[in-house]
């Protein structure tokens, strides 16, 4: 198999996953004050006593998933737009659904590959292919702040050992402290 063929049909596989992720909410039956799953739990085969609840479909290309504790979601997309390279999803009705869908996060990154979408002490985290950004979440209103900070740069492109996987998931410790892969 050629590697060009590997690579897509990996891409593939990956796409198919984030979208999983992105678009399914996953329930227990019996717990109470959660939508009940779609009849067909989203075209998802699922053990036991699971269901899925499409949340929102066609977003587009999808990264990364972050949940704010009141279950407004944030997703990254790969690429950036002009009109925002993230979305913010908002359930008003308790079904499940997306009632309000908002793009934000305006940047530019020619290499197309955004990674990190993670919620940390009120600021939601976001990243282009070399660099990491945040915005800070105002309580009860579903877009973050229109001001983006820059937090992090990586030089990538004159790594002397390549720069083949350069996407820049964030995690973070109980102290706060931010992790990046190198």
């Amino acid at each position: 198999m050629s590697s060009f063929v590997f690579q897509k049909k990996w891409q593939e596989i990956v796409k198919s996953i984030c979208y999983a992720f992105i678009i399914l909410t996953f329930t227990q039956c019996n717990n109470k004050g959660l939508p009940p799953g779609d009849a067909d739990n989203g075209g998802l085969y699922l053990p036991g006593d699971f269901q899925a609840v499409v949340v929102a479909d066609s977003l587009g290309a999808a990264r990364h998933v972050a949940v704010n504790v009141n279950g407004d979601v944030y997703v990254k997309l790969r690429a950036s737009y002009p009109n925002g390279s993230n979305i913010a999803l908002r359930d008003e009705n308790n079904d499940g659904k997306a009632d309000v869908i908002e793009r934000f996060g305006f940047y530019a990154d020619t290499m197309g590959y955004g990674t990190a979408m993670r919620i940390n002490n009120g600021y939601i985290y976001y990243s282009s292919t070399n660099q990491i950004f945040r915005s800070k979440l105002k309580p009860g209103q579903l877009l973050p702040d229109t001001a983006v900070e820059l937090i992090l740069t990586d030089d990538f492109m004159h790594d002397p050992y390549g720069f083949s996987h350069t996407a820049k998931p964030v995690t973070f410790d109980k102290k706060g402290n931010m992790y990046v892969p190198y």
